[in-house]
Protein backbone atom coordinates (compact mmCIF):
# COMPACT_ATOMS: atom_id res chain seq x y z
CA UNK A 1 0.00 0.00 0.00
CA UNK A 2 2.71 2.43 1.00
CA UNK A 3 5.64 3.11 -1.04
CA UNK A 4 9.10 1.91 0.25
CA UNK A 5 12.39 3.21 -1.35
CA UNK A 6 14.38 0.59 -3.13
CA UNK A 7 18.40 0.74 -1.62
CA UNK A 8 20.71 1.92 -4.74
CA UNK A 9 23.08 -0.92 -6.02
CA UNK A 10 26.76 -0.67 -5.81
CA UNK A 11 26.98 0.49 -9.30
CA UNK A 12 24.96 3.31 -9.70
CA UNK A 13 26.63 4.74 -6.20
CA UNK A 14 29.48 4.54 -8.29
CA UNK A 15 27.79 6.17 -10.64
CA UNK A 16 26.97 9.16 -8.24
CA UNK A 17 30.15 9.12 -6.68
CA UNK A 18 32.12 9.74 -10.36
CA UNK A 19 29.62 12.25 -11.21
CA UNK A 20 29.66 14.25 -7.81
CA UNK A 21 33.20 14.44 -8.58
CA UNK A 22 33.55 15.72 -12.54
CA UNK A 23 31.10 18.17 -11.12
CA UNK A 24 33.04 19.19 -8.23
CA UNK A 25 36.42 19.40 -10.42
CA UNK A 26 34.02 21.50 -13.20
CA UNK A 27 30.76 22.68 -12.07
CA UNK A 28 30.09 24.35 -15.52
CA UNK A 29 29.36 21.32 -16.72
CA UNK A 30 26.01 20.26 -17.51
CA UNK A 31 24.97 16.98 -17.77
CA UNK A 32 25.86 16.25 -22.06
CA UNK A 33 29.22 16.86 -20.42
CA UNK A 34 29.47 14.94 -17.54
CA UNK A 35 27.74 12.16 -19.57
CA UNK A 36 30.66 12.26 -22.32
CA UNK A 37 33.03 12.59 -19.62
CA UNK A 38 31.26 8.94 -17.79
CA UNK A 39 32.08 7.43 -21.10
CA UNK A 40 35.70 8.37 -21.50
CA UNK A 41 35.85 7.23 -18.12
CA UNK A 42 34.46 3.87 -19.07
CA UNK A 43 31.35 4.01 -17.25
CA UNK A 44 28.60 2.74 -19.49
CA UNK A 45 25.36 4.86 -18.49
CA UNK A 46 22.61 7.29 -20.60
CA UNK A 47 22.15 10.67 -21.09
CA UNK A 48 18.46 10.35 -19.73
CA UNK A 49 20.24 8.50 -16.35
CA UNK A 50 23.21 11.28 -15.75
CA UNK A 51 20.31 14.36 -15.79
CA UNK A 52 18.27 12.13 -13.28
CA UNK A 53 21.06 11.25 -11.06
CA UNK A 54 21.82 15.23 -11.27
CA UNK A 55 18.51 15.94 -10.27
CA UNK A 56 18.15 13.87 -7.47
CA UNK A 57 21.57 15.33 -5.96
CA UNK A 58 20.48 18.82 -6.73
CA UNK A 59 23.52 19.59 -9.27
CA UNK A 60 22.93 22.18 -11.81
CA UNK A 61 25.38 23.31 -14.34
CA UNK A 62 26.81 26.69 -13.25
CA UNK A 63 26.67 29.57 -16.47
CA UNK A 64 26.77 33.45 -17.22
CA UNK A 65 22.78 34.28 -18.07
CA UNK A 66 21.56 37.16 -20.30
CA UNK A 67 20.66 40.12 -17.78
CA UNK A 68 16.64 40.68 -17.73
CA UNK A 69 15.44 44.64 -18.97
CA UNK A 70 12.46 45.50 -17.32
CA UNK A 71 12.10 48.95 -18.90
CA UNK A 72 13.68 50.33 -21.95
CA UNK A 73 14.35 54.29 -21.44
CA UNK A 74 13.69 56.14 -24.69
CA UNK A 75 14.62 59.65 -24.78
CA UNK A 76 11.46 60.53 -26.78
CA UNK A 77 9.21 59.53 -24.30
CA UNK A 78 8.29 62.71 -22.02
CA UNK A 79 9.08 62.16 -18.39
CA UNK A 80 6.42 63.52 -15.66
CA UNK A 81 7.40 65.20 -12.13
CA UNK A 82 6.07 63.66 -9.71
CA UNK A 83 3.18 64.68 -8.27
CA UNK A 84 3.09 64.47 -4.67
CA UNK A 85 6.10 66.56 -4.53
CA UNK A 86 4.13 69.45 -4.28
CA UNK A 87 1.98 69.04 -1.28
Amino acid sequence: MYYTSKVLSSSNSTILDKIDSIYCNNPDYGYRYIYRQLKEDGLHVGRDRVLKYMGIMGIKAIYPCKKKTTSIKDSSHKIHSYLLDKY
